[in-house]
């Protein structure tokens, strides 16, 4: 792992550490429970964009508590569809690379 795979790392555990301090505070009654996943859907595109699925799997992992409530169900299978389609992207290219050096090798 590099340096930057580590800090990034770090930087989505203390997003998810902050996050489930929020939605265990008491004192914190938002309407939308969105708001208490804002830490973990930001870091899960941050990790997507970096192309660190499975720390993005690993925070949407984190938040699925909250992410599995009712209100937040249609949330929830936007973001798991986006890494799948993701990862099959990534599958994509990585056959069409392998491809291309195996033409070339012949």
């Amino acid at each position: 792992m590099t340096k930057q795979q580590k800090w990034n790392h770090t930087l989505s555990c203390w997003g998810i550490k902050r996050a489930l301090l929020v939605s265990h505070d008491a004192q914190v009654n938002t309407p939308n429970n969105l708001l208490n996943l804002t830490d973990y859907i930001d870091a899960f595109y941050h990790h997507c964009e970096q192309g660190n699925y499975q720390f993005a799997f690993d925070t949407l992992k984190a938040g699925d508590d909250l992410l599995k409530k009712l209100e937040n169900r249609e949330k929830w299978l936007e973001l798991y569809s986006y890494l799948v389609e993701r990862l099959e992207l990534q599958e994509t290219k990585e056959s069409k690379n392998k491809s291309s050096r195996d033409f070339e090798l012949s």
